[in-house]
C-alpha cells in the first residue's frame, strides 16, 4: 500500500461526481476536476483560476469556470471511444499525491470488437503554474476482422461550452494559430477578466498527419493515421494559461511561454521532472 496514492480499480457511474472531486489536480494558480478527457454524460468539468471571479444574476460573485482544457476525442475505424459504449474490460485510476500526477489506464472493446488500451497521465505543474500537460497513448490490442491496421483519429480541443451549473461566465472573443499551437482568448461576462489559453498537440509517430482547425466553441488540433495491432501511438497535449490579472497582454505572454516550452526536448519529461521535484525551471 502506498499512502501517497488514491486508487480505484473499477468505474462506478453512480460515483461519477464524487470521484471527479477526489481526482482533482491543481497547483495554486488553477485547479481542474477529475473528469475524463473523452467526456461522459452528466459529468461536471471545471477549471477554476485563482482570483478570477464573475458576477451572478443573484447574489454577489463566484469563481468562473474556465474553458475546459482537457478534451481529447478518440475514434477507431469511425467508432468513438466512450467508457459507457462497447465493453469496459479493465479500468484503473491513480492520483499520486506526492508527485501530483493523475494516471488512468483503460482496456476497452468497441461495439465492433476492436480492443484498445488507452492510457493517460495528467498534471498541473508545480514548477510552472501556467502549465497543464496530458500524455495520452493508445495501443491497438486486437482487430477481429483479421486486418493488421486500424484507422485512428485523435482530436484535442479547448471546450468553451462549460459553466457553473449551466451559468456561463466566459465568452470567446478571438482565436487563432501561431506556428505549431493554437490560442483561444475569452473574457468573463461581467468582471471583464481576459484569459488566453494556448494549446499544442504533438506525436512522434511517423504515420500520423496533423490538422489545426478553427472554431468559436472548440478550436483544436487533430492527428489521423493508421496503427498496427500491437503498436502504440503516444501524444502530448500542452496548455498554457494567462489572464489580465497576470499581464496586460496575456496573448503575447502565453504564446511566448508556450514556444519556450516547445523548444525544449523532450518537452513533457523536462517539465515532469521539474514538477515532481518542485523546482523552478
Amino acid at each position: 500500500m502506498n499512502l501517497w496514492q488514491i486508487t480505484e480499480e473499477s468505474f462506478d457511474p453512480k460515483k461519477l461526481h464524487s470521484e471527479e472531486t477526489v481526482y482533482t489536480i491543481g497547483n495554486g494558480y488553477f485547479a481542474t476536476r477529475g473528469t475524463f478527457e473523452e467526456g461522459y454524460f452528466g459529468s461536471t468539468p471545471a477549471t477554476l483560476l485563482y482570483g478570477v471571479f464573475d458576477d451572478l444574476g443573484i447574489g454577489k460573485e463566484e469563481l468562473a469556470n474556465a474553458p475546459d482544457w482537457l478534451p481529447i476525442q478518440l475514434f477507431v475505424n469511425g467508432e468513438r471511444f466512450r467508457i459507457n459504449k462497447g465493453k469496459l474490460l479493465a479500468f484503473s485510476r491513480t492520483l499520486d499525491m506526492k508527485n501530483g500526477v493523475l494516471s488512468r489506464t483503460v482496456h476497452w472493446e468497441s461495439p465492433n470488437g476492436i480492443r484498445l488500451k488507452i492510457s493517460s497521465d495528467r498534471f498541473a505543474s508545480l514548477a510552472d503554474e501556467h502549465l497543464g500537460i496530458i500524455r495520452y497513448s493508445v495501443t491497438a490490442e486486437e482487430q477481429p476482422s483479421g486486418a493488421d491496421e486500424l484507422d485512428l483519429l485523435l482530436r484535442a480541443t479547448i471546450n468553451t461550452a462549460v459553466g457553473n451549473d449551466n451559468l456561463m461566465h466566459w465568452e470567446p472573443i478571438d482565436e487563432g494559430h501561431d506556428e505549431d499551437l493554437i490560442w483561444l482568448q475569452s473574457e468573463t461576462c461581467h468582471s471583464s477578466v481576459q484569459l488566453v489559453q494556448t494549446l499544442s498537440f504533438t506525436t512522434s509517430h511517423p504515420e500520423f498527419s496533423r490538422e489545426m482547425f478553427d472554431s468559436d466553441i472548440a478550436p483544436g488540433i487533430s492527428f489521423q493515421g493508421t496503427l498496427k495491432v500491437g503498436e502504440t501511438v503516444n501524444t502530448e497535449k500542452i496548455v498554457v494559461m494567462y489572464t489580465t490579472r497576470d499581464t496586460d497582454d496575456p496573448r503575447r505572454a502565453a504564446v511566448k511561454h508556450h514556444h519556450t516550452i516547445l523548444s525544449e526536448t523532450p518537452v513533457s519529461y523536462t517539465h515532469l521532472r521539474a514538477h515532481e521535484t518542485g523546482r523552478n525551471l
